[in-house]
């Protein structure tokens, strides 16, 4: 871990190094551009930010939310990122774009101010002023209490950085939903958020309304990148906190239980079991964590049946569970080598007496581990939840296993909590 921390150290030094001489070799003239780095196939700049690299290297070598990742920020840059989605406002342009697909330079407007342009939309029936990449309308830019705080935090322009701080004012000042977005009920910040973003799902206002699956799978999307220092956000990580939003709080930092917390959301995607693949088939939560390993990076032969460690066998006429203690502390001790090595693991879950179609009569469900911390003096183990397709209850931060004094794994996922989950099966990589 050491020689990795300063392999990164040197790596950062030498940016640096290179920033300071760069102007004395060669001034940059006027003409020439700085590089545009764009997403394949799109016209959507991303930006590297340094201390999303260093989470990033923090996440691959361990050290989890210990080391300093904010998972509620990248939860809350994401969600903002989601809503440019059906505001028309994605792409780099979106910061300059009046509703109806304008841009200020079209009316003479520049970044200094709301444009204050007013737009007849037929859809509605009535005029309307929204601009920028969260279409803020010119009744929310000069409401009292969203003018007072401008001046409070010393912003008057309307800059795209300025946009995105202003964003974070209406989902937490206004909307009061910033707890639920950093601790990752998305769902229900969209239910509080559509009346003010009249894309969002349900919203009401006779517009056009984004699909909610589909937008759940975008943000999902965004998290990922966010975790790993890519974004289209202007405001700089951190920014949250300097406008007085604590976005960290609720990150689980609680190393107490003698292991380092571990979260590979970076790496492992989430996929649904109802994805197109298996359209119909209410069966295919094995085959789509088996997906997942492979989407990891491992190989084709990760998570098949050879030499599964059975931990539980369920007796379905006495509706009663045998444990297999001595396979469930190796259980244990697999999932936490592989995580150490940065890889997912496959594991079967009992929670019925119905379901007979396994080889072990006694699994009844398949989900994959992707990392492990302590609440509470008590170690778990995270997972992502295929069986839904709501994407935040996927990926949702309360999927946890908790370790027992049986030795056993149990726990619940936010989609369904009536389902009392247990480890029944640990599949090998």
């Amino acid at each position: 871990m050491e020689e990795r921390i300063v392999l990164v150290s040197f790596f950062l030094l030498f940016i640096v190094k290179k920033k300071q001489v760069a102007p004395a070799t060669r001034a940059r003239s006027k003409q020439e551009k700085q590089p545009v780095r764009k997403f394949p196939n799109t016209d959507m700049v991303y930006h590297f930010h340094p201390i999303g690299f260093v989470n990033h290297m923090k996440l691959i070598y361990g050290g989890g939310n210990g080391l300093g990742v904010c998972y509620g920020e990248a939860r809350v840059r994401a969600f903002m990122r989601m809503l440019r989605i059906g505001e028309g406002t994605k792409d780099e342009k979106g910061y300059e774009r009046i509703v109806g697909g304008t841009h200020f330079s079209d009316h003479g407007k520049d970044f200094s101010g709301h444009p204050n342009v007013k737009v007849y939309i037929s859809s509605i029936e009535d005029y309307s002023y929204a601009a920028g990449a969260y279409q803020i309308t010119q009744k929310n830019w000069n409401d009292t209490p969203f003018v007072n705080w401008r001046k409070k935090k010393g912003l008057s322009d309307f800059s795209p950085e300025s946009q995105d701080k202003y964003c974070l004012y209406l989902l937490a000042d206004k909307k009061k939903s910033l707890d639920l977005i950093k601790q990752g009920d998305i769902t229900e910040a969209i239910r509080k958020c559509r009346k003010e973003w009249a894309s969002l799902p349900g919203s009401g206002h006779g517009q056009r309304e984004e699909n909610l699956f589909e937008i759940l799978a975008e943000y999902t999307k965004y998290y990922k990148e966010e975790l790993n220092g890519i974004t289209t956000l202007k405001m700089p990580w951190g920014t949250a906190k300097q406008l007085g939003y604590d976005c960290c709080s609720d990150d689980d930092n609680d190393t107490s239980c003698g292991k380092e917390n571990i979260d590979l959301s970076n790496r492992v995607p989430w996929m649904s079991q109802f994805n197109k693949d298996e359209a119909g088939n209410r069966e295919g939560c094995f085959r789509t964590s088996k997906k997942l390993l492979m989407k990891s990076g491992l190989p084709d032969s990760s998570g098949k049946n050879i030499n599964p460690i059975l931990i539980v066998t369920e007796d379905s006429e006495a509706k009663t569970i045998s444990i297999n203690n001595q396979n469930a502390i190796k259980g244990i001790e697999y999932i936490d080598s592989e995580l150490e090595k940065g890889n997912p693991v496959l594991v079967g879950l009992h929670y019925n007496f119905t379901f007979k179609k396994n080889t072990d009569k006694t699994t009844d469900h398949f989900f994959i581990i992707k990392g492990r911390g302590c609440e509470n003096n008590k170690r778990y183990f995270s997972f992502y939840e295929v069986g839904t397709n709501y994407g935040d209850k996927g990926i949702h931060p309360m999927n946890k296993l908790f370790l027992e004094e049986d030795n056993t794994l149990r726990g619940t996922s936010k989609y369904k909590p009536s389902h009392k989950y247990i480890v029944s099966q640990v599949r090998k990589n």
